[in-house]
Protein backbone atom coordinates (compact mmCIF):
# COMPACT_ATOMS: atom_id res chain seq x y z
CA UNK A 1 0.00 0.00 0.00
CA UNK A 2 2.93 2.17 0.95
CA UNK A 3 4.14 2.65 -3.22
CA UNK A 4 0.57 3.60 -3.93
CA UNK A 5 0.10 5.89 -1.38
CA UNK A 6 3.59 7.47 -1.87
CA UNK A 7 2.65 8.17 -5.57
CA UNK A 8 -0.90 9.44 -4.72
CA UNK A 9 0.23 12.28 -2.01
CA UNK A 10 3.23 13.12 -5.04
CA UNK A 11 0.30 13.99 -7.62
CA UNK A 12 -1.50 16.01 -4.86
CA UNK A 13 1.52 17.53 -4.22
CA UNK A 14 1.83 18.22 -7.98
CA UNK A 15 -1.95 19.80 -8.29
CA UNK A 16 -1.56 21.70 -5.13
CA UNK A 17 1.79 23.70 -6.32
CA UNK A 18 -0.05 23.96 -9.51
CA UNK A 19 -2.55 25.76 -8.38
CA UNK A 20 -0.86 27.92 -6.00
CA UNK A 21 1.50 28.63 -8.66
CA UNK A 22 -1.44 30.33 -10.30
CA UNK A 23 -2.54 32.20 -7.15
CA UNK A 24 -5.02 29.96 -5.61
CA UNK A 25 -5.23 29.47 -2.00
CA UNK A 26 -5.84 26.02 -0.69
CA UNK A 27 -7.56 25.34 2.89
CA UNK A 28 -8.58 21.87 3.39
CA UNK A 29 -8.35 18.71 0.40
CA UNK A 30 -11.53 16.90 0.04
CA UNK A 31 -11.39 12.90 -0.44
CA UNK A 32 -14.11 10.96 -2.19
CA UNK A 33 -15.03 7.62 -3.68
CA UNK A 34 -14.19 4.18 -2.50
CA UNK A 35 -10.32 4.88 -2.10
CA UNK A 36 -11.45 7.95 0.43
CA UNK A 37 -12.99 5.11 2.91
CA UNK A 38 -9.40 3.87 3.63
CA UNK A 39 -8.58 3.17 6.99
CA UNK A 40 -6.63 6.41 8.17
CA UNK A 41 -6.30 8.15 4.67
CA UNK A 42 -7.52 11.92 5.52
CA UNK A 43 -5.55 12.09 8.72
CA UNK A 44 -2.40 10.30 7.01
CA UNK A 45 -3.18 13.22 4.11
CA UNK A 46 -3.15 15.47 6.79
CA UNK A 47 0.05 14.92 8.42
CA UNK A 48 2.08 14.39 4.97
CA UNK A 49 0.17 17.18 3.04
CA UNK A 50 -0.06 19.99 6.14
CA UNK A 51 -3.52 20.73 5.04
CA UNK A 52 -6.88 19.27 6.76
CA UNK A 53 -8.47 16.60 4.55
CA UNK A 54 -11.80 15.39 5.10
CA UNK A 55 -14.07 12.83 3.49
CA UNK A 56 -16.72 14.55 0.85
CA UNK A 57 -20.06 13.36 1.67
CA UNK A 58 -21.91 14.10 -1.78
CA UNK A 59 -25.43 12.98 -0.61
CA UNK A 60 -25.33 14.98 2.50
CA UNK A 61 -28.46 16.61 1.41
CA UNK A 62 -30.01 13.96 -0.64
CA UNK A 63 -33.17 12.49 1.39
CA UNK A 64 -33.08 8.65 1.92
CA UNK A 65 -36.52 7.04 1.92
CA UNK A 66 -36.36 4.56 4.32
CA UNK A 67 -38.76 2.08 2.29
CA UNK A 68 -36.70 2.59 -1.10
CA UNK A 69 -33.23 2.39 0.28
CA UNK A 70 -31.84 1.14 3.02
CA UNK A 71 -30.37 4.22 5.79
CA UNK A 72 -27.52 2.41 6.54
CA UNK A 73 -26.14 1.32 3.21
CA UNK A 74 -26.06 4.73 2.29
CA UNK A 75 -24.53 5.39 5.05
CA UNK A 76 -21.58 3.03 4.74
CA UNK A 77 -21.26 4.21 0.97
CA UNK A 78 -21.15 7.90 1.01
CA UNK A 79 -18.11 8.98 -0.52
CA UNK A 80 -18.96 6.49 -3.19
CA UNK A 81 -21.79 8.46 -4.56
CA UNK A 82 -19.65 11.67 -5.94
CA UNK A 83 -19.77 10.26 -9.25
CA UNK A 84 -23.46 9.80 -9.19
CA UNK A 85 -24.07 12.86 -7.49
CA UNK A 86 -21.74 15.07 -9.86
Amino acid sequence: VRPGLEELVSEIRRSLDHHRSNGGVIDEIAICGGGAKLGGLPAYLTAVLGLPTVVLDPIRTVSVHAKKAARDFFDAHRPNFALAVG
